[in-house]
């Protein structure tokens, strides 16, 4: 006999309203193991409780067969009851034998379930995949098809097959056509195998893509400049520059309101009295406060003050045909007569 406090390790279930497939399934093998279902089906039917003589009449000597039978039956309803939730339990208060509970549970989930048979059949064919994995879609279709069948109703598996394939999302769209055009029937268990294929190889392929597509942005991201623009890096070198208009630097000219670099000058910038080279403090200065000119790219002045302002050769692109024919027509009429006393033209 079964030790009554190992049935709930046997049977992880309890019965209630939702999963009446899984607890006799569970429950059934366990009393196949033991010996115990003919008792609860009825096949080992109850002795005379009471022998009976040469006569064929009853003694009162108790029968040793009804007595292992009712060990047995009492057994079982214990067995049965460890296994019910509180619902299911109050179903099969006042049964004396185990048959008894045996048939009110069946008789009472199986008509519950044929009731509801349009239902089942509806949420068969509104499963989908969604966001779940290839085994927990799966999983969900056989419950629904296990508790069709439990009320009578099976599906064949081709009707089986299109609606597991009707589930899939737009990603599975190849494997369903593929799958549609197997003229051989084909399993549950196989299909489930193949599904499972096909979910790690687009899980590979997208890992792959997202992969490159991450390689690709980090190629495309522009890279630090850490290198100095020519057009400012131009090194002042006040014995050689010149500029526009404005005060003296030694010989370089510069812009307007220039300062002078003599050592004996007021205010301004000025070179250390130990090198020809001007302070760092007063050259970060200097260079953070002198414009630099956009046509002969120099410093000290602007481009508004730059004596290079008319030289075509400085600008981007030749000048308009107009304005050099203007320009060489004003050359030619230059006038040559001499202004008496002046020894000058009139220019």
């Amino acid at each position: 006999m079964i030790l009554l406090s190992n049935i709930t390790n046997l049977v992880s279930v309890k019965l209630d309203h939702n999963n009446y497939m899984l607890w006799k399934f569970q429950i059934t093998s366990t009393l196949k193991a033991y010996k115990l279902l003919d008792v609860a089906d009825g096949s080992y039917t109850c002795p005379e409780m009471y022998t009976r003589d040469s006569n064929g009449a009853v003694t009162a000597i108790l029968n040793p067969e009804f007595t292992l039978w009712d060990t047995k039956d009492q057994a079982l309803i214990s067995m049965i009851s460890a296994t019910l939730s509180p619902s299911a339990l109050a179903l099969v208060i006042g049964q004396k034998f185990a048959k008894g509970v045996w048939d009110t549970l069946e008789k009472r989930f199986t008509s519950f379930s044929r009731s509801n048979v349009l239902g089942l059949k509806r949420d068969l064919n509104n499963i989908k995949k969604n966001n779940d994995s290839i085994h927990v879609y799966m999983q969900k279709l056989k419950e629904c098809k296990d508790k069709l069948e439990a009320v009578g109703v099976f599906i064949e598996d081709e009707e089986l097959l299109h609606i597991i394939l009707d589930g899939l999302p737009t990603e599975f769209y190849p494997f369903c056509s593929a799958m549609r055009t197997i003229n051989e029937p084909i399993s549950f268990e196989e299909l489930l195998v193949l599904m499972l294929v096909e979910e790690k190889s687009l899980k590979h392929n997208s890992d792959s893509s997202k992969e490159s597509i991450h390689l690709a942005m980090l190629g495309a991201r522009p890279k630090p400049n850490t290198s100095t623009n020519t057009s400012t890096a131009v090194p002042f070198n006040p014995q050689s520059n010149r500029g526009g208009r404005g005060g003296r630097y030694n010989n370089y000219r510069g812009g307007r309101g220039g300062r002078n670099f003599n050592n004996n000058n007021r205010g301004g910038f000025s070179f250390s009295p130990s090198s020809s080279q001007p302070s760092t403090y007063a050259n970060n200065q200097f260079s953070s406060l002198r414009p630099s000119c956009q046509i002969c790219y120099k410093m000290g002045h602007t481009a508004l003050d730059c004596y290079h302002i008319m030289v075509f050769v400085f600008q981007g692109k030749h000048p308009p045909t107009k304005l050099a024919t203007m320009a060489s027509s004003s050359n030619a009429s230059s006038s040559n007569c001499w202004v008496s006393d002046t020894e000058a033209t009139d220019h």
